[in-house]
Formats: structure tokens, sequence, C-alpha cells
């Protein structure tokens, strides 16, 4: 309800007496101070939620800035009146009028005071700790918070929409923000690159439309100076209020420790965004002669992108995730036992053993998947390591780097843009910092090799004492080396081998010092035969004094927006072709993928296994298997008797304690909606 705020009444406001300063504070026992800057604080005070009572708000008079708070419920003599101060604009408590007698006042399943707005305050601070925070979270943190007050999802996304809103702005502002940020980011943070570019020949009242944005921060580049000299990519859809992709390169150390290297914020995975992306990575972070390998899946636009020659540059070495292969054998045959079959003859480090596996995917597959793998013979070195002479997937087989921190992001890509950035910037600073402790701890203890490495080091160490050596050439460290045949991790049973290994050249036919640049257990044996310290060929980026450097670089913050440096340069638009115009939830993930869609229907909004058998659904109106509570044909009894709640769900429990504090009775359809939340929201 409007109130007239330019009104000409400067007649005093009587003080409050003794008894309504009592009644105040036993109203609002929270509250020590008669002025409050917005009199909607009173209304919508959790002492409200706390006792049932519905508050309404009113206004006195046109000519008066006077409003009071009143109870909704008839015969009750409750009420708070305040008058707001020309001078300062803040409320003042001038009367309370009480006690609250009204003989209704329980608790009920819905509050008119509860708003998306209220909510969006409550819990900003929790959002901006954490903003992966799921809508069924935060819908269970309000009825804690309020006393058992159930909100509806809509409620609850919008609550965390308005919640984004007031912390970061709306998401127009935030694509003209965006080079604000970055300016003052770079500001403090001398290196980091960015680049803000518009879309071409787009403009929308006189302003160019946003196009693209990309960025890195001189501590990643730093980072990965010292990291293995392999990276992995991937896209991600964003969610928000506007459509939009989240391309990214991330590495890692010696214990796998995701390190990230660089975004971007483009239209669309395409030919051309990625061989933009891909250029700029090249150039500011892997730099100017250093040859790296890139593991991605095979999207067109990566596909051509890494073939681009920048004169001064490298050429990429490009592999291909495995699991996104075996994923499309998948689809042609639609055998789930070829999915493994197929990684497992793609890491195969000997020629014989991946031919024979090979052969076996051959057999047990159809016409169209023997196809499909004769396509893929032309490029053998790009996805199995038997023919990658250069070894530059090291220990990575899939795109795991990538698709592990767009997990990360699952609830971030909601987001302004503006916040993105923000976010990727102090999670940095937290890993940094985090890492950084930890790779010191190791190094103050006196170790030598990062855990990761340190392991595979103890287990080449045991096998070792199992194996046979000979000398053939001591000058050359030429050994051959015995081990017994047994039963491998796939239950395969192999004879016994023969290896050679070269001590000079840190190699062995067994492939593993050449794919994984770190020694095998005949190495191990081989040098321990010569009393040879082998660890000191281990390349350095597994050692701890790299882990240190990798993450030694430090963060600068980049403060208030009120000291930010002054901006100059071009602001654009959102694109409103890119808005959403659809109501409802943005989809969140990808159509399921083709191992999860072979046998049958997976449960909606439920991860299952990989290449597991998808579950049944549970009613959770009657609690059997093979159907859900909207196509429930069975009838409820006439007691009301439900299923017993699942373990660990709680959601009968407050239905009962609800009850208790005298909500109305419940018919079937109200349980069965209450049931279903309780069980899948």
């Amino acid at each position: 309800m409007g109130v007239d705020l330019d009104s000409d009444d400067d007649r005093p406001v009587g003080e409050m007496t003794e008894s309504d300063i009592e009644m105040f504070r036993r109203i609002f026992p929270g509250r020590r101070d008669l002025i409050v800057h917005e009199f909607s604080d009173l209304t919508l005070s959790d002492q409200a939620f706390a006792e049932g009572r519905d508050d309404e708000l009113l206004e006195a008079g046109p000519s008066m800035v006077i409003e009071e708070v009143v109870c909704d419920k008839e015969r009750c003599p409750w009420r708070v009146c305040a008058r707001k101060q020309n001078i300062t604009g803040k409320w003042k408590i001038t009367k309370v009028v009480g006690p609250l007698n009204c003989a209704d006042h329980e608790l009920t399943v819905r509050h008119p005071q509860l708003t998306s707005t209220l909510i969006a305050k409550r819990l900003m601070g929790i959002l901006k700790e954490q903003p992966n925070m799921k809508v069924r979270t935060i819908i269970r943190t309000v009825e804690e918070i309020y006393g058992g007050y159930v909100i509806t999802y809509g409620k609850a996304w919008r609550a965390k929409q308005r919640a984004w809103s007031m912390i970061y702005g709306d998401w127009e502002s935030g694509y003209e923000q965006l080079p604000v940020l970055f300016n003052a980011i770079k500001a403090v943070n001398p290196g980091m690159h960015y680049e803000y570019i518009p879309k071409p020949n787009a403009w929308k009242d006189g302003r160019q439309i946003f196009g693209r944005a990309f960025w890195c921060f001189p501590q990643s580049v730093e980072a990965f100076r010292h990291c293995r000299p392999v990276f992995s990519i991937d896209g991600t859809f964003l969610i928000g209020k506007y459509r939009g992709t989240l391309l990214i390169a991330i590495s890692c150390d010696a214990n796998n420790m995701l390190v990230p290297l660089a975004f971007a914020l483009v239209e669309r995975e395409n030919n051309d965004s990625w061989g933009w992306f891909l250029r700029l990575v090249r150039i500011h972070v892997v730099g100017p002669g250093r040859e790296v390998g890139v593991i991605s899946d095979r999207h067109q636009g990566i596909l051509h992108a890494v073939q681009e020659q920048i004169e001064g540059y490298a050429p990429l070495q490009h592999r291909w995730c495995t699991r996104h292969l075996a994923e499309n054998l998948l689809r042609k045959d639609g055998v789930k036992d070829n999915f493994d079959l197929f990684q497992v003859a793609a890491c195969q480090l000997e020629d014989y053993y991946f031919q024979r596996k090979l052969e076996q995917v051959r057999t047990t597959t159809n016409a169209e998947g023997r196809q499909w793998l004769a396509g893929l013979m032309r490029d053998l070195d790009k996805w199995t390591r038997s023919h990658d002479a250069g070894g530059w997937r090291y220990e990575f087989q899939c795109s795991n780097m990538a698709e592990s921190f767009n997990k990360l992001l699952l609830g971030i890509r909601g987001m302004p843009v503006n916040a993105i950035v923000e976010f990727t910037f102090y999670r940095l600073v937290a890993w940094f910092n985090e890492r950084h402790t930890k790779a010191e701890a190791l190094q103050i203890a006196g170790e030598r090799w990062a855990e990761k490495p340190k392991r595979h080091l103890i287990i080449a160490n045991e096998r070792a004492s199992t194996h046979e050596v000979q000398c053939f050439d001591l000058g050359s460290g030429n050994y051959q080396v015995e081990h017994r045949g047994g039963t491998m991790s796939d239950g395969e049973i192999r004879e016994s081998r023969i290896h050679v290994v070269v001590l000079r050249d840190f190699k062995c036919t067994c492939g593993r010092p050449r794919q994984y640049h770190f020694v095998c257990s005949h190495l191990v044996a081989a040098a321990r035969h010569r009393n040879f310290d082998i660890e000191s060929m281990i390349p350095h980026e597994f050692s701890v004094d790299t882990l240190v450097r990798i993450w030694s670089p430090r963060f600068v913050p980049f403060r208030d927006p009120r000291e930010w440096p002054p901006y100059d340069g071009p602001k654009y638009v959102a694109d409103p072709a890119y808005r959403w115009n659809k109501r409802g939830t943005r989809k969140w993930t990808r159509h399921n993928m083709t191992m999860d869609q072979v046998s049958g229907r997976t449960r909606r909004g439920r991860a299952t296994p990989f290449l597991a058998d998808p579950e049944q659904n549970e009613c959770g109106k009657c609690g059997r298997l093979g159907h859900n509570s909207r196509t429930c044909r069975w009838q409820i009894s006439e007691d009301g008797a439900l299923p017993p709640s699942r373990p660990g769900m709680p959601g009968l429990d407050v239905i009962s304690y609800q009850v208790r504090r005298g909500m109305p009775k419940f018919n079937s359809a109200a349980i069965t909606a209450l049931v279903d939340r309780y069980y899948y929201h």
C-alpha cells in the first residue's frame, strides 16, 4: 500500500508510555530501539511467525505519514502504530495496543508475510558463502528458521534469485559491470588478462550488445608453468535469465587437484567460439614454444580449433576423452558391457593387449558399431595409449578435470555473469591458500614426493621385490626384468612377462614410463639391482617442491566497488535474443547420457550410478514400486494411514508435528502433495 512521502505534516510525535514500551518489548523481544529504518521490518518480524500471527499493514490517512500493524483476526485489539520522521526518514514507534488475545493463532502451512523478498534478505549471507545451495535446501532452511512453515518450490527459487540480485545486481546490469569488475581485479593483480568484445553488428537502443568475455588470472598462469603439460577443456551452459555457455580450461597438480587456467563467456559452443577461446589460452596461458596436450570430447568446434597454427606457438597435441567415445559406441550398439570393454582396450599400454581387447569389442558389437570402430582406426594415437608415442595424456584418460569443475559450477551457472567472475576469483583464492598450506606442511616434514605419486612409488617398490633381474649391459643400464603372472585388476589372468629396461633412458617395454612419465616396478627392480637412485629420474612435476611453487602465487583483494579505479572503456548490454522467455525452472543438466537410457527410464532428478540399472520409481502415496504418486491407482485406507517414511526422510514426522499444533485436517490430495514434497524435494 502506498504512502505519501511528500507530506508536510510536521506535528510533534508524543513519547510512548511505559506500558506501551513494555508491550512493545513483549511483542518484539529481540528489538530494543523504538526507531526502525523501515516500518515493514515490524510487519515481517520473526515473532509473527513464531506466534503464528498474520499482520496487516494499514495507512492512517493520505496526509499523514503514519502506519499501523494490526492483527488480521477479528475482535483482536492488538496493533502497533508508528510515524515516519521527515528529517531522518526513519520510523518511530508511537503506540502499542495489546495484548494479542486472539484464540486462533496456531501454526498454519502458509504465512502471507513469509515472502520471497523476506527469505532473500534472511538468506543473503548464506547464499553468498554457499552459492551452490539448492532450492530444496532453502525450503528446509526456511522451515527450520521460521518454526515449521513450508514454502513452495517456486517461492524458494524466487528467493534465491532475489538474493543474488540483492548481492550482485540484476542480470542485465551484470553484463555492463563485467569490464568494470575486470578492471578492478586487474588493477591490484597485474598480469591478469581479459577481453570483453561486442556482438558484431548488433545494437540495442544505440548501444552495442555483449558478445563474449575471456579472463585468466596471472596466478593460474604461473601455476601452470610448474604443472604437467596437459590440460582439459569443456563447456557448460548458463541457466540464469540469459542463455550462454561458459568455457573452461583446467589442469591438475601432482595430487590431481584442479588448477583452473582460463574462462570465457560465449554465446554457444561452435567453431568460432572454441577457436577464439583456445587461441587466447595458447597465447596468454600456455605461452610461446611450449608443447602441451589437450584432452576433450570430439565437439566439432574443438576438432577445428586444435588444428589452428599460430606463428611462434607449438601445435596442440589433441587427445580424445575415451569415456565420450565409449558413449558413442553405446549409442551405436546399445551393449552396456562394451562401454567398459572399450575403455579397457583404450587404456592398454602394449599393442598386443590392445588388439586382443579390441577384437573382443568387435565380436560383441553389431555391424554399425564395427563400422564406427573402423573410422577410429585412422587416429589411434588420439584415443589409445599403446599408440600415443608422446604420452601426452600423462595419467588422464578422460576429460574429468574440466567436468569435475563443471560440477562445482552447477549452482553458479544461474547467477549473474559478474557473480560468476567473482566466484572464479574467490574460489581460486581459497584453493591457492589451502593447498599451499598443505604443500608447505609436506615440505617441512621432509617429504620428497606429493602424496599421490608417493603412493604409486610405494606400490612399484612392493611389486619390484617379486621380479627377477638380469643385467645385459652395465654401461647403458640395459636389463631384462621378468615378473610373475597373476590375476589382473580386471579379472584377467596374465602369464609371466619379460620386459627390457634401459635405466639411462628411463625406458621400459611395458610402456608405463612413456605414458605416465613415472617409474614402473621394472625400472625400480633394475635400479635396485644396480644400486641406482631411480627416483632422481622422476620428473620434477611430481615433487613437493614443485607442488609448493604451483600454489605459491598470491591474490590481492579488489576491495569495495566505491574504491575501484575509474573505467572509461566500452560497456555492452545483454543480448535480448538470449533472454529466457519461458516460465519455470531452467534446465540444469544435459539430456541423460546414452548409458543411462539403455535399460529403461531413470528416476527424474536422481543421479544413478554409472552404468547401473535405473531404480524403479517408488510411489510416495502408497509406497509401492513401479509408479509415482501422480499415477497411483491404490486407495488410501479410510483411517488415513500412510506408508512409513523412509529412513532419514522425516517428512511424515513433521506433518504429524504440525497436526498436533492444530493444523486443519488434511484430505488425501493435501497429504499426497506433502508426501511428494518431503520425498522428492
